[in-house]
């Protein structure tokens, strides 16, 4: 029994998710976010890499070489595209929980993942947390802290599902951790809705 909770313990308990694809100028500092995290558990990192024109590819590939027990790269001789690497990015994470941050985001707080992870595992009737953000304007170098507490409308700042589903808040991506089974059945419910191009984006399905 020993020896299996050892073997238990060394079995990531998230997939981090990264879709990215010309990148150059971002991805080294998004790849560092996820690696300083602090967390009582272990993590993995997916990235989708879609056969960028720049040097990002060769990035990631150092990374890769540097945490091969944490980084796992998908790939292929051609650019897919954004949908359909996010499909198959996202499909390449097993754990029990995932969480998202592409390419050209990066998390700034080292307990991001443990917070979020936690709340999950103390809270078996939630299937998906995000919180606030900070938004960083790359022309003016303007970075706006903590956008939703910003937000005119009181009740916007602490959006309820009521707020999201009707559209007057939206959830950044990289803010969010979810149960991976809950992610799976959304995409196998309607597979439409993330593998054709009548949708641009693949993160709001």
């Amino acid at each position: 029994m020993e020896e299996r909770g050892k073997r238990l313990m060394n079995i990531p308990l998230v997939s981090v998710a990264m879709i990215t694809y010309n990148h150059a100028k971002y991805i080294r500092k998004a790849i560092e976010g996820v690696l300083k995290q602090r967390t009582s558990f272990r993590f993995e990192l997916i990235i989708g890499e879609d056969c960028s024109t720049d040097n990002t590819g060769e990035i990631v590939a150092e990374f890769q070489n540097r945490y091969p027990d944490i980084i796992h790269v998908i790939a292929s001789d051609r650019n897919v595209g954004m949908k359909r690497n996010w499909l198959r990015t996202i499909l390449s994470c097993k754990r029990k929980y995932v969480a998202f941050c592409e390419g050209d985001d990066y998390w700034h707080d080292l307990n991001k993942l443990e917070e979020g992870i936690q709340y999950l595992e103390d809270h078996d009737e939630c299937g998906m947390v995000f919180s606030d953000h900070d938004l960083y304007h790359v022309g003016n170098k303007v970075v706006v802290r903590n956008f939703l507490k910003r937000l005119k409308k009181n009740h916007l700042r602490f959006p309820d599902i009521v707020d999201i589903l009707a559209g007057r808040v939206g959830i950044l991506t990289c803010t969010v951790a979810v149960r991976r089974q809950m992610v799976w059945k959304i995409i196998e419910a309607d597979p439409y809705l993330h593998e054709s191009d009548v949708f641009k984006m693949g993160d709001a399905q």
